[in-house]
């Protein structure tokens, strides 16, 4: 193998190196950017639930007074029986208990209703609160996490620059910048393999000729197929 190719080896593989730092810090960036859009999400349902909770429990002293009221209106209603006169009177009388049993039996149906509502929207609000408390735990251990990563591998960045730096010193200017059209489009698979004289990647075959001049010369072949850069298969 040519020293231009192992050159180029390296540098890839120095390439990919960074590349991966990159996306375990940005995999980790992007966890933490997940978990503060799910705390601003529940932050937003538990204020809407608090106001909801208020808004039922008004309604639910209203609908007790109500139901108080109705019940003090029923036991005076009953009490009229002894100064019923005719039928007409008792027939109203009856009408008008039943009227309001009636109301009784619908406002004891709705304030337990409304209690078992506002209990519900209570657990649902504390769970919202205790995800809250977990996922800003959660944040705090994850920057943790990112720090200790960038902490830990800013070493092997700021070598792999350095190296990267001198190697393209190394290598000429035309094939650098075929390299980092291939880089750009291809990332890791940038470099291609030759395999019975076609490309790994995409399969496209070359000439007896091409091949031949391939392994005679310094530079690395373009696949016509693809356009990766193409080096021996040791």
């Amino acid at each position: 193998m040519n020293e231009l190719i192992m050159i180029l080896k390296e540098y890839h593989s120095l390439k990919i190196s960074s590349l991966d730092i990159e996306k375990s810090i940005e995999s980790e960036k992007e966890r933490l950017h997940l978990i503060e859009n799910k705390i601003k999400h529940k932050q937003k349902e538990a204020i809407e639930l608090e106001e909801n909770i208020k808004t039922n429990e008004k309604e639910l002293i209203q609908d007790e007074e109500s139901f108080k009221k109705t019940i003090q209106t029923l036991e005076q209603k009953k009490q009229q029986y002894d100064q019923i006169k005719d039928n007409k009177q008792l027939t109203s009388l009856e009408q008008h208990i039943h009227e309001l049993t009636e109301s009784q039996q619908k406002l004891e149906e709705k304030i337990f209703h409304s209690m078992e509502l506002i209990e519900e929207m209570s657990e649902q609000k504390k769970n919202c609160e205790t995800f809250q408390r977990g996922a800003f735990e959660s944040i705090k251990i994850i920057q943790e996490e990112v720090s200790e990563i960038n902490k830990q591998y800013q070493i092997h960045i700021d070598s792999n620059f350095a190296r990267l730096a001198e190697l393209e010193k190394e290598i000429e200017e035309n094939i650098l910048r075929r390299y980092q059209k291939a880089w750009n489009k291809f990332k890791e698979t940038a470099l291609s393999k030759i395999n019975n004289r076609c490309c790994d990647f995409c399969g496209s075959q070359i000439s007896q000729q091409e091949y031949q001049f391939f392994m005679r010369s310094p530079e690395p072949l373009s696949c016509t197929g693809c356009s990766r850069l193409l080096i021996p298969n040791p």
